[in-house]
């Protein structure tokens, strides 16, 4: 809010100032302008400022000052409520809101004019509380973050304050939405009974109509708002420290209580007002996932394809951008809500949709990623969404694939999300990857593996944590290394032009940075061996050189050839500098041969310029210069190139000196004689190039050399100004090459630094704040271009040094700027605007160097700054590192080992009192087993065979209950007394801690097993389950896991007692017969009853369940599977006698199955076969083939539609459908010439309002 004049108090509160300042009441315009000042500390959450400042409010008695008074009495009530922890103190507030905002809203509706201009300001700004609350607790929880490690160890008032959120919300929603249905239903009785017995062309029909639907619209608007937030609770509340209950009993209520009227909304106005139809079904989708009755998720599935399915084209422009909005939220809320589900089936239909979505984007839908708009935004989402499934069923690669898109996108608003996305998918140290490491690589797409390999090296490059970093170049090397495997493919030939060279370079760059030297320079000659292969020897127009353009130079793919070139011969110069050999020989000679083809400019004199890196890179800084002189008289055409690396060494030099200075005072000389060399050169250049007009590019970059030398000598004499001045964005445009880069972007950060440390008026004066950032955010912003350019380790450490001093600058400026913006006054309107941009540089140039070394504190203060700026997906690595500083939980790791020794010291303070004693032996119970459970349950007795303590630990539900015990104490303090309550809480403090460390544990192993083995890495999951086995038994996700840990042991040659593999197959035959429809749960469980069942020597149930199954053509060939391309009227569908794969997993649980017809004994033959085709784009499928059926191809074809697909037919059967007799073909409805504006209904209801 902005306001000119600030209220003595309040400036003194501002300025930290102590003691009270009169106010002066006077005027209106002094009691809005106070009014405004109050406000803006009370929308800062300020406390205690916004209280005293709303009291002096009242105090000063402004004229006619009553409903401003109740306004912010009503203002302050309602923004601090959620903060509040004493429950006496937030039913209180809770009652103002409700009471004062009765009396304003009443006010407003009556007589808005009586209203104050700034109340009723106020009142329209902040009168949807529903949706400022789900705003409040979406800075907490966002459906686009990675998952955190964290949330356990939050404050007590912030997790306080985020479930009051959740209760707020719903409480909120009911009592919006139930107003909003008296309207609805008072229309329903009135108008809509009016107009029943009117024609639809009616233009009374119409209006009605229309209204009709709007305010409906308007009610299901209500609910999807809380739905946003409310599912994320649902979902993973738990990992945010929310308690997931109060969100599940409110969709249970609500929904139970209004699903037939969502429903009739839908089936009677849904089809004529795509707005209504979309929030309806989205709601009716949560309904499912609450298990309501006579409501079927193929059913809302459906409804929400007809939102996607309209066709737009008989709309208007601005009709059709608005309801492109709808259809794209309505394709987010498909994917996530099947994600949410979670079934096998689900994630089969997810990914369905998501090649639906694909299909679209290719015919039709006009949308780019790489956009700022919201729908671009929710195609990001889509994307992320897509990625999660994938994820979901092993397929980290696709996965890693979509994620590395929107993270190159770079105008995404989700691109950030993305990235951090990759790096939770892959997390973890190197010991994953270095077991894929050793896995024979697989040909992929060299794009996909490039996009996704970039990425990981990004992640890495930003990654201060040496072991993480490696395990990304890693994870890089292995996704480039398949895309090299592709570029043999003659599937992808096509792409090697474009990015073949950058795929090698990279490669052997991530082969670098994990110190493979060999490897390195073996790749990057591989690689200038296939580039080399593709060029001609005498290239002409008739052959060209395809990097190359009409006049010889490198065109835009040549860039990476020239780079591949330049690091192929460094890397194979430093291996045969530092090793001796007749192999390393061959290589050095190989290298420098097909350089000599593919870049003849980089072959003599390239060798020559290596030698002068390498004594720099001594810190032999004189012979590197002597080098640099021998080669420029050498070749004079590179005089300015040796000048900049003269001018580098040079500064290089001086630095050493400086720091040699401090225990040599001999290097005072030196360093005074470098400085004048330094000077004389730099000078001379400049005053050789700056009158010349037309600079060719060495000329421009030998003048920023030039230049960078002064600034250099300027920042030693700390003339700051003139630092700033000079390295703006001009001296940018023709940057020198990289160490000198660096070096200037260290100084400009340094300049901005010292100059703000030396004037200290921008602390006093907000025009002088103003006047300063320009030049601040215009580093920020070089800074952020200039920084991925970097690839030497010394020069990223120099520039990571350089961004935390920049940081600093705009942390001083975001604090200053939130000071002068609560102060008012002058430039006050400018503050927000340039807070948020310092709080985006700050974070911006310090999140990406955050490390495991890291301060705990700073990089908690980091995750919620990044989260406060709808930035959350960032800080998902933030919050990971977090929870790292809390791994080595000694109260945990000691309870684990005698959790009894814990619990009778609690019990010892917090169970004496016999009132409490029943509550703390409910905790008890949930926290230790007693020996004689312990005892049965390793017997495998039935649970009403335990004995008298039939409660095993569970973590989960003993955190819940020990809440509930402190609430009970709360309720007691005043019977216990102020020193044993104390006493109690104080005990109850520390161990509340360990339970939920405890929980936590449970809550994240059962996540990482559950990711280790959707991607494949059984063996890390299979370590985890057998802890979680241990703590629960009778989980059925564990039990399968177990089975399958017996059948391992089985196949590595262990000897199993027949009692236990009997006991496995119990578990087995349990598991299947309680799969219900889940198929993937019980073809496993089948296959692990047939393996077993072998084991034992048990083979009549083999043959009898496989000969049950030939006789009923049931088998795992017919559930596992994918949709078959459909006939139409133009072509065939695939061949009833083939399926297709539905995924990895399937298909390695089939031939798992299929194995058992080679056991000895089994009487009954195999029913099918398993084929790898590839369709005519060279696309692999997995197909599961009827045994006796002929060979099968992947046809590529259009449909009816015109959407490409692949037909499965036998080899030499035509595609196209057989010709059907005309006959049935039923007219097309009419379409509307123009459509009413959004959200209008786009189409008249029909008679009667019914369908």
């Amino acid at each position: 809010m902005r306001f000119r004049v600030l209220s003595p108090t309040l400036l003194a509160i501002v300025a930290g100032l102590t003691g009270s300042v009169r106010i002066d009441a006077a005027t209106v315009a002094e009691r809005d302008e106070h009014f405004q000042a109050v406000q803006s500390l009370i929308e800062r959450d300020i406390k205690a400022s916004g209280e005293r400042q709303k009291d002096d409010f009242i105090a000063a008695k402004y004229p006619d000052a009553q409903w401003c008074e109740m306004a912010l009495s009503w203002f302050y009530a309602d923004r601090m409520r959620s903060a509040e922890t004493d429950a006496a103190k937030q039913s209180q507030l809770n009652g103002q809101v409700d009471a004062l905002g009765k009396q304003l809203q009443a006010q407003l509706e009556k007589s808005p004019e009586a209203l104050p201009e700034v109340v009723r300001g106020l009142m329209k700004g902040s009168g949807n509380q529903m949706l400022r609350l789900v705003n409040d607790l979406a800075r907490a929880i966002n459906p686009n973050d990675p998952p955190p490690l964290v949330g356990k160890d939050l404050p007590k008032d912030e997790k306080e304050r985020r479930n009051f959120l959740v209760r707020s919300i719903c409480e909120q929603a009911t009592k919006d939405f139930k107003a909003m249905a008296v309207k609805v239903k008072a229309f329903e009785e009135g108008p809509e009974k009016a107009i029943a017995d009117l024609d639809e062309k009616d233009p009374k029909f119409q209006k009605v109509g229309q209204e009709a639907a709007q305010m409906r619209w308007e009610a299901a608007k209500i609910l999807y708002q809380a739905h946003i937030v409310l599912r994320e609770v649902i979902t993973r509340g738990e990992e945010f420290s929310i308690d997931p209950g109060p969100a599940n009993a409110f969709w249970q209520a609500t929904l139970k209580e209004h699903l037939a009227w969502l429903s009739s909304w839908d089936y009677v106005w849904g089809d004529n007002f795509i707005p209504l139809k979309t929030y309806v079904n989205i709601l009716l989708a949560e309904a499912v996932r609450q298990k309501l009755p006579n409501i079927t998720a193929d059913d809302i599935e459906g409804e929400l394809y007809k939102v996607v399915d309209t066709d737009l084209k008989p709309y208007s422009q601005q009709i059709r951008d608005q309801l492109t909005d709808y259809q794209m939220t309505a394709w987010a809320a498909i994917l996530r809500w099947h994600l949410e589900l979670g079934t096998d089936k689900d994630l089969k239909r997810g990914r369905e949709a998501w090649t639906q979505l694909k299909e679209r984007l290719k015919s039709g839908l006009n949308l780019r990623l790489n956009a700022p708009e919201h729908r671009s935004a929710v195609l990001a989402e889509c994307y992320i969404l897509a990625a999660r499934i994938y994820a979901a069923k092993k397929d980290t690669n696709n996965a890693s694939a979509l994620l590395a898109e929107v993270s190159s996108a770079k105008l995404s608003q989700l691109s950030g999300n993305a990235k951090n996305w990759i790096a939770a998918l892959n997390k973890g140290g190197g010991g994953e990857s270095k077991v894929e490491w050793g896995v024979a690589p697989v040909a992929q797409d060299p794009e996909q593996a490039l996009g996704v390999g970039k990425a990981f090296i990004q992640q890495a490059n930003n990654t201060p944590e040496i072991a993480q970093a490696r395990a990304y170049y890693l994870r890089a090397a292995i996704m480039l290394r398949n895309g090299i495997l592709g570029l043999t493919n003659s599937a992808y030939e096509d792409k090697f032009v474009k990015f073949g060279p950058e795929v090698y370079e990279r490669y052997a760059y991530a082969l670098y940075k994990l110190d493979m030297r060999f490897h390195c320079a073996i790749a990057a000659e591989e690689g200038l061996r296939s580039i080399s292969s593709r060029i001609p020897d005498k290239p002409s127009s008739a052959a060209p050189n395809p990097w190359r353009g009409k006049d010889g130079k490198w065109n835009e793919d040549g860039k990476a050839v020239s780079t591949l070139v330049q690091n192929g011969l460094r890397y194979a110069s430093m291996l045969y500098s530092r090793a001796q050999g007749t192999g390393v020989q061959r290589l050095y000679d190989d290298a420098i041969e097909l350089v000599k083809k593919i870049s003849p400019e980089d072959a003599g004199k390239g060798l020559e310029w290596n030698q002068i890196v390498f004594k720099l890179g001594e810190n032999d800084f004189e012979g590197g210069i002597e080098l640099a002189r021998a080669y420029a008289k050498k070749y004079p055409e590179e005089n300015y190139r040796a000048f900049g690396v003269i001018t580098d060494a040079r500064m290089r030099k001086f630095d050493a000196a400086e720091v040699r200075l401090k225990s040599d005072p001999s290097a005072k000389a030196e360093m005074d004689k470098v400085a004048d060399d330094l000077i004389k050169a730099s000078e001379a250049m400049i005053t050789t190039l700056g009158a010349k007009k037309d600079k060719t590019e060495e000329e421009l970059k030998a003048l920023s050399s030039a230049e960078s030398a002064l600034v250099f000598m300027l920042i030693k004499r700390g003339q700051y100004a003139d630092v700033i001045a000079k390295l703006g964005a001009d001296y940018w445009k023709h940057p020198p090459p990289e160490d000198l880069s660096s070096r200037m972007l260290q100084s400009l950060a340094t300049a901005l630094a010292k100059a703000q440390d030396a004037d200290q008026k921008w602390k006093k004066d907000a025009a002088a704040l103003v006047a300063a950032f320009p030049a601040q955010k215009s580093a920020y912003e070089i800074f952020e271009r200039q920084r991925p350019r970097f690839k030497d380790e010394d020069n990223i450490r120099t520039v990571r040094n350089a961004g935390k001093a920049l940081a600093r600058v705009f942390q001083n400026v975001a604090n200053q700027s939130e000071i002068f913006k609560a102060a008012g006054g002058p430039e006050s309107d400018k503050m927000p605007a340039v807070s948020e941009a310092a709080k985006r540089a700050m974070a911006d140039l310090i999140e990406p160097d955050l490390g495991a070394e890291s301060d705990p504190r700073t990089i908690l203060f980091m995750a919620n700054l990044l989260y406060d700026m709808d930035e959350k997906s960032r800080s998902g690595r933030l919050y990971e590192l977090f929870m790292r500083s809390l791994e080595n939980d000694a109260d945990m790791k000691r309870f684990k080992l005698d959790p009894k020794s814990t619990l009778d010291q609690v019990e010892a303070v917090v169970g004496q009192r016999p009132e409490f004693k029943g509550d703390w032996a409910n905790v008890r119970t949930l926290l230790e087993d007693s020996p004689g459970l312990k005892e049965s349950r390793a017997k495998g007795l039935p649970k009403e065979q335990w004995g008298p303590d039939q409660t095993p630990v569970d973590y989960m539900r003993a955190a819940i209950a020990l809440r509930e015990f402190k609430g009970k104490l709360e309720k007691a303090r005043t019977v216990i007394g102020a020193e044993g309550y104390k006493r109690i809480t104080e005990v109850l403090a520390e161990f509340e801690k360990t339970v939920n460390t405890l929980a936590q544990d449970v809550r994240v192993k059962t996540r990482l097993a559950e990711f280790y083995r959707d991607s494949g890495k059984s063996e890390e999951a299979r370590k985890i389950y057998i802890d979680l086995i241990a703590y629960d038994p009778d989980d059925p996700q564990f039990a399968a896991a177990l089975v399958d840990q017996v059948i391992e042991d089985l196949k590595g040659g262990k000897v199993v007692p027949k009692e236990q593999l009997d006991k496995a197959r119990g578990i087995a035959i349990n598991l299947r017969e309680g799969a219900g429809k889940e198929l993937v749960q019980y073809w496993q469980a089948q296959t692990q009853i047939f393996e077993l069942s072998f084991a034992m020597n048990d083979l009549k149930p083999i043959n009898n369940t496989l000969r049950t199954m030939r006789v009923a053509k049931s088998d795992i060939s017919q559930d596992l599977v994918a949709p078959a391309a459909r006939p139409d009227g133009k072509i065939k569908g695939d061949d009833k006698r083939v399926r297709r794969a539905k995924n990895a997993n399937a298909k390695s649980l089939a031939e798992r199955f299929l194995a058992v017809f080679a056991y000895t004994g089994v009487q009954e033959k195999p029913t099918f076969r398993i084929e790898e085709v590839s369709d005519a784009n060279g696309k692999p499928w997995v197909l599961f083939i009827d045994i006796e059926a002929p060979k099968m191809v992947g046809n590529v074809v259009e449909n009816a539609e015109g959407t490409e697909t692949v037909v499965f037919l036998p080899e030499g059967e035509s595609t196209l459908a057989e010709a059907k007799p005309p006959g049935d073909a039923k007219p097309q409805e009419a379409k509307p010439d123009d459509a009413t504006p959004a959200p209008e209904p786009a189409k008249p209801v029909q008679q009667g309002g019914a369908k």
